[in-house]
């Protein structure tokens, strides 16, 4: 039994459309700011971090896309 909610689509696809927006914001953001540009400005800024998951170019991508 498949739940509607109240615009018409089940959960799937309600799933669905919110990746496909999330995708689009940050494909957009990153070809607007590319990692290279991001990196590039950390080297100028002396900024030393280490090798781990969340690295500076994802910190970036996510407070701009947070702000958009």
């Amino acid at each position: 039994m498949c739940v509607e909610n109240s615009i018409g689509r089940g959960a799937a696809g309600l799933e669905e459309i919110r990746v496909g927006l999330q995708t689009l914001t940050l494909n957009s953001v990153r070809q607007a700011l590319p990692d290279r540009v991001i990196l590039e400005a950390c080297r100028a800024a002396e900024l030393v971090w280490r090798d781990r998951m969340i690295r500076p170019v994802v910190v970036v991508l996510h407070m701009v896309t947070a702000a958009l």
